[in-house]
């Protein structure tokens, strides 16, 4: 449902499925697009949250390239896996994932517990969608003037006199 409200949105659009599929998801995967959005995912991933829509990003690089599916160096819990790459004698890492990465890049994940359909629910989010999205130009000049002023100074530490003295 929510998917036909946002069909004439440009930013933002939803993975394929297979036909004669209907997925069921615990986090609602989208996809960004900054090229024709001239826009950063963060910058538009605050201006739903300011419209009261936390979205963001889940998965930060490709799973085979996380510290859990290291063979060698990882330090953390043990996991089910490890013998089993080990003994494969794979290493993941030494692979590149460009069709994953590009997805990560551009995705927008967003909680979504919804089982039962509930389509003012599903306006109202495609709503704060459309608005975002109706204020991309105000938002690029926003991220503009942000990047030309660049991060902010760093504050002065401020140090009582009996640090000083001590």
């Amino acid at each position: 449902l929510l998917r036909k409200f946002m069909e004439p949105l440009e930013l933002v659009s939803f993975p394929e499925s297979p036909r004669g599929t209907e997925p069921s998801y615990y986090t609602l995967s989208m996809n960004f697009h900054p090229e024709r959005a001239d826009l950063s995912r963060d910058t538009f991933e605050k201006a739903l949250a300011a419209e009261g829509l936390p979205v963001g990003h889940y998965v930060p690089a490709p799973i085979p390239h996380w510290e859990r599916l290291r063979t060698k160096g990882y330090r953390g819990p043990r996991t089910v896996w490890t013998e089993n790459l080990i003994r494969a004698g794979v290493e993941y890492r030494r692979e590149d994932y460009p069709g994953c990465r590009h997805k990560i890049e551009r995705s927008l994940d967003m909680d979504w517990n919804y089982i039962r359909p509930d389509p003012a629910r599903m306006k109202r989010i495609a709503g704060i969608f459309a608005k975002v999205e109706e204020n991309s130009g105000p938002l690029r000049e926003w991220e503009r003037r942000q990047k030309r002023r660049g991060p902010p100074p760093a504050a002065r530490a401020r140090r009582s006199r009996r640090e000083v003295m001590v």
